[in-house]
């Protein structure tokens, strides 16, 4: 899934990674597997969640970069959808919007978060009216009913300077402890392993810390044939569906 992650976007821009100090090596080899080449691997000492992740990336960052944040743990279909929405949403990433991916649901899942869509700012673009995050079934069933919810796939696009300011409103204390790690930090042949003060980073999700939050966020549904693959139960679903659409792909050749 990492590969596929490093696939998906490889004309986009070279990739910085933030992950784990103890899998450093182990990413290295899966890109040079597939050939692709990092702009930056970042190793933390200790995982600290997204927040802390996105706050080392920006800062080391100009701040009119953009940075497209992307799990490793996905199963996405439909790639090309994806790319034409990040197109889609650059232009308004530049400007300071912060840009969510959202997802069509498909069922009324309760593993996922949903993003409540407000009002349409361009065609496709809506502002967010709020997060749900993992709600139970009775709740899914009243976001379902007018079709104005999305899955919250855990994918931004932002400005580096966006993501700075809006940690520094929030999270002044994670910045900083982040800032802290990224300055005694010790550099790597292709990148930096963060100081000993990023643990002291609150462990804490870019949506808890920045989304549900800012008033400078946007979303862009995709269909893509999307599924986060982070439990058991999301795993078998997903290939269970594999499965049984190989099986009557056979039965139709026969």
């Amino acid at each position: 899934m990492f590969q596929q992650t490093m696939l998906r976007v490889r004309d986009c821009a070279a990739p910085v990674i933030i992950l784990n100090h103890e899998l450093a090596e182990r990413a290295r080899a899966d890109m040079a597997e597939v050939g692709v080449a990092p702009a930056l691997v970042v190793a933390e000492p200790r995982g600290r969640n997204t927040a802390p992740a996105l706050a080392a990336a920006a800062l080391m960052m100009p701040p009119d970069s953009l940075l497209l944040i992307l799990p490793s743990d996905h199963w996405i279909g439909n790639p090309e959808a994806l790319l034409q929405s990040i197109g889609r949403a650059a232009p308004l990433a530049q400007k300071g919007w912060i840009v969510a991916f959202g997802v069509r649901p498909t069922r009324p899942e309760t593993g996922f978060g949903y993003i409540r869509r407000g009002s349409m700012i361009e065609n496709g673009v809506f502002r967010i009216d709020r997060f749900v995050e993992k709600p139970p079934r009775a709740i899914v069933a009243s976001l379902l009913q007018d079709g104005a919810s999305d899955w919250n796939s855990g994918m931004f696009l932002l400005s580096a300077g966006a993501a700075l300011s809006e940690l520094e409103c929030f999270e002044p204390g994670l910045l900083s402890a982040v800032r802290n790690a990224v300055h005694e930090g010790g550099l790597t042949g292709d990148g930096i392993r963060l100081g000993d003060r990023f643990s002291v980073a609150p462990p804490l999700s870019i949506d808890v810390a920045v989304m549900e939050r800012s008033q400078k966020t946007l979303v862009v549904p995709v269909d893509m044939d999307w599924c986060d693959l982070g439990t058991w139960r999301s795993v078998i679903r997903r290939y269970f569906r594999a499965f049984f659409k190989l099986l009557r792909l056979h039965c139709i050749i026969v």
